[in-house]
């Protein structure tokens, strides 16, 4: 097989890779493991998170950790990814784009105070895959409410 075919299905099958990543993290999320265990499976040693209320993480633990505060508002939730753009391709890293909605359910103590129980949000995700030993992994992830 000649190196420019082969070098298009390896993007091909990276770009599914790092689809499946986003897919990954949303699973992630619902299923509230938030471990750093968890944590390592998709992102990078030094993977960074942002979430929207301005609280980060960096590193498998403080990626962790940044997971474990924000989700302890809910007892349930439900993200679907939607749109995923992945541009900047090289063999080892690439910008990765999508659009999340999401259903937060709020735990009791939340919700008696809050107009209604249930929390619905648009997110945009920015970020920055890299190939790993492991496999792909999210460097940086940026969540903006819209």
């Amino acid at each position: 097989m000649n190196e420019e075919i082969l070098a298009r299905i390896t993007k091909l099958e990276d770009q599914e890779d790092i689809k499946g990543l986003l897919y990954q993290y949303t699973d992630f999320l619902d299923a509230r493991d938030y471990s750093a265990d968890a944590v390592k499976e998709i992102f990078s040693e030094d993977g960074i998170i942002r979430f929207p209320t301005g609280s980060t993480g960096k590193g498998y633990d403080g990626v962790a950790t940044a997971h474990q505060k924000i989700m302890a508002l809910f007892v349930s939730t439900n993200h679907n990814v939607t749109n995923v753009v992945i541009s900047s391709y090289t063999p080892e890293q690439a910008e990765v784009h999508a659009h999340m909605h999401v259903f937060h359910k709020f735990v009791p103590e939340i919700a008696e105070r809050a107009a209604a129980d249930l929390f619905v949000v648009n997110d945009k995700i920015c970020g920055m895959a890299v190939k790993t030993e492991q496999g792909w992994r999210l460097k940086q992830v940026d969540l903006e409410a819209i």
